[in-house]
Formats: structure tokens, sequence, C-alpha cells
């Protein structure tokens, strides 16, 4: 699959300083030039014999000469245009081959196309992807790491192409347009978690498209609980909050995760959102302490993106954000500066900003998953003979699997 990165200067065109600097050497200028222009006339007033204002520009002259005013004049006009000129001088910020973005003095980005078109077979071989498919790091027991601490999960490929690992947050939001790898991120969560002997619930009341995250993780049904209507949708959302509440009792904190795709949908519906948002807003104080986690497919982050209930920006303990309009992404602080704004606004396909449980903000990149990877995932767990029911531990990573079990067969 192609990727490319992009790289935007994330430097400020000018400091406050730099206008202070720059506007304050010119208007020197000016004030020594005045100073001279008028010292005639200060002259006469301090002498007690004021000169009629008609006469002052020959006074100046008779007393400075008219070859010295004529180039104090321009040394002043010479100045201020230089200072002008440097303060409203933009630059450049070149994005590999898809052009760039010209940034004035005010900070304003303007995209630019390609000066040049650019061959495609060069644009192929340089911008090829090395990032592993899902089932690459299931073959490599990568999707986990087994720590003193606990388990770290395996969060996304950084710039350099080393693995970023981190503890399972209460509340994920997977935020981005169509087509940009949104669902293919939900997707790797699901089986990561899977993997880890999590129960794995996946609300998708949108099962019956057919590029929905039921499609996509269909194979998956004997790992993964699946709720279709709106019915089960309540369902499952009261059961995670009981699950929730006996756990501040004691109870086993095994890996319990909830997801809901097309969040927005559910979350605009009186009946199930009502329920759907307080277990979020639990999950957000509380999850991450009793090893529970919400996974939240959104649009964006405005009002609409998120079903009329901004209150679940607050509860967004990490976030993957996917290709968005700079105006969707701001709502959230970590995200609403102009050059994270514009990279957001032009990520690739399953490249991501994610932000996490301390608002840093770091650039990521998914590995890529079809339903070839989601049938690996399923085989091994079948070999290794996972229930649907809860284990409650960690599968120790295997390296040996062999691809020879029977073929599996997606239902289209």
């Amino acid at each position: 699959m192609r990727r490319k990165e992009i790289d935007v200067d994330i430097a400020p065109r000018h400091k406050p300083t730099d206008y202070v600097k720059a506007y304050g050497m010119a208007g020197l200028f000016v004030l020594a030039f005045l100073f001279l222009v008028f010292s005639p006339v200060m002259v006469k007033l301090f002498s007690g014999s004021p000169l009629p204002f008609g006469d002052f520009l020959n006074a100046t002259v008779n007393m400075w000469g008219i070859e010295l005013l004529t180039l104090l004049g321009i040394a002043v006009l010479t100045a201020w245009f230089l200072a002008v000129r440097w303060m409203k001088q933009g630059n450049f910020i070149p994005v590999n081959e898809s052009g760039g973005y010209w940034r004035n003095h005010k900070g304003v980005f303007t995209p630019l196309p390609p000066l040049a078109v650019t061959v495609p077979s060069v644009t192929v071989t340089e911008q090829q992807s090395s990032i592993p498919r899902l089932s690459s790091l299931i073959h490599a027991g990568s999707l986990s790491q087994q720590t003193a601490d606990g388990v770290l999960m395996f969060q996304g490929f950084k710039r350099n192409g080393t693995m970023r690992y981190g503890r399972s947050p209460g509340v994920i939001g997977v935020a981005g347009a169509q087509n940009v790898g949104k669902s293919v991120t939900i997707a790797n969560l699901a089986v990561m978690f899977a993997m880890q002997h999590a129960y794995v619930v996946v609300n998708d009341t949108h099962h019956m498209k057919t590029r929905s995250l039921y499609r996509k993780l269909e194979a998956m049904e004997e790992h993964i609980t699946f709720a279709k209507t709106e019915e089960q949708v309540l369902e499952q959302a009261e059961l995670f909050s009981n699950e929730l509440a006996s756990r501040k009792h004691g109870s086993n904190p095994y890996p319990y995760v909830f997801i809901l795709d097309e969040a927005a949908s559910i979350l605009k519906r009186s009946d199930v959102g009502g329920m759907v948002m307080q277990v979020i807003e639990q999950c957000g104080q509380e999850g991450q302490g009793f090893n529970m986690t919400i996974i939240l497919g959104i649009h964006d982050f405005s009002k609409d993106g998120l079903g009329g209930d901004i209150r679940i920006r607050e509860y967004l303990n990490f976030i993957y954000a996917h290709r968005m309009a700079e105006g969707q992404s701001k709502f959230i602080p970590a995200f609403n500066e102009i050059e994270i704004k514009a990279q957001i606004a032009s990520l690739p396909e399953g490249h991501a900003m994610v932000k996490d449980e301390l608002n840093k903000v770091e650039y990521l990149v998914m590995p890529f998953a079809d339903s070839s990877d989601i049938l690996v995932a399923r085989n091994q767990l079948a070999r290794l003979q996972v229930p649907q029911s809860i284990a409650g531990t960690v599968l120790s990573a295997t390296d040996d699997l062999e691809e020879d079990l029977p073929p599996l067969i997606v239902k289209e």
C-alpha cells in the first residue's frame, strides 16, 4: 500500500519581538528626520521669537543643508520600506510531491499545487510503505508488550518506523472523514484486544452496508459479540455499566471493550443515546482503572460530529485523528494550532495525528488490514482454542504459526 510522510515546519513565522525590533528601528529613523526638520521651529519657540509657519522650511535648509536633509529622507524611506517588506515576507512549506503551503506573515496557509507533474513510477518507489500489515504483527507477536507493570498495547508506527506502545485508556476516539482509514484503525484495535482475551462488543447498527465495520470483522464472530440493532446496543450499554459497577466491588477486572461505530447516529437517538452517553462518561472517568475501554467511531469533533453532545470531547482519553477539514479538528485544544490542523487536513489514508492522555500529539501510521488479516487473527485464536468466553489473561506471543489450517471464507 502506498503511503507518504508529510513534514510541516511548525515554527512560528515571526515572534512578537520581531515586530517591535523592525518597526522600532524604522520609527527611530522617522523621529530623527522629524527632529531635524522641525529643529529651527523649536529653537525659535524656546528663544521667544516664534517663526512663521511658512518660513520654517527655509530655516531648516539653512541650518542643515539640502544635501543632508535629502540623504536623511532617503534613509528614512528605505528603512521603512525594508522593515515592512521583511515583516510581510512569507515562506513556502513543501509537502513532498503533493505541492505545499504558502504561509504569509499573518500565519494564513494557502495550499499550492505541485510545480511539475511527478512521474508515477518514481513516486511509488520513493513513497512505498514499509509499514507491516496487521497479519505480520500477529505472526510476530508484536501487538502487545508484557512489562513488569502490566501489558502495553500497540498504538501505531512512529515516523521513524518504530512501534509505539501504551496502556489501554478509558475512551478512545477514532475520527475522520470517509475512506481515510478510520474503520481499519477500529478493526485493528478490535483484533488487538481480542488477541488479549478481551471481551469485545462491536455495536454497528449500519452492519448491512458493504463497507461496514461488521463486514470487516465478520470472520471473528466466534470471538467478538456484535450488536446490530438499537435494542441490542442499549442492552450492551447497560451490561457495560453494570460490569463497571461490579468491578468497584472487587469483581474480576478482565479486559472489556465496548466499540461503537458511527457513534453520532446512536447518540442522536434519545432512547439509546442517553444510556450510551452515561457509559461514555463513566468510562472516561474510571474505565482505565478497571480495565474497561470504549472505542468511538466519529466523523469529526464538531457538535454535529459528536451527535450533538460536546461533552464527549472531555471524555476522550486518547484520539486517533485521521484526515478531516481544519474547521473540524480545531475543537480539540491539542489540535487547535495552525500547523497541526494543516497536517490533519492533508493526512494520507491510514495516517493519523494522535493525542494521548498527557495531551502529547504525535504522528502515527496504522497497519493496513483487510479480510485476509482478520482471517489470520481468527486462525491463531482457533489454534490457541480461545473461546468467546472471558479468559482474563494475556496470550503468550507465538511466532511459529504456519498457514496449515483449512482456508476460511468470509461471508460477503
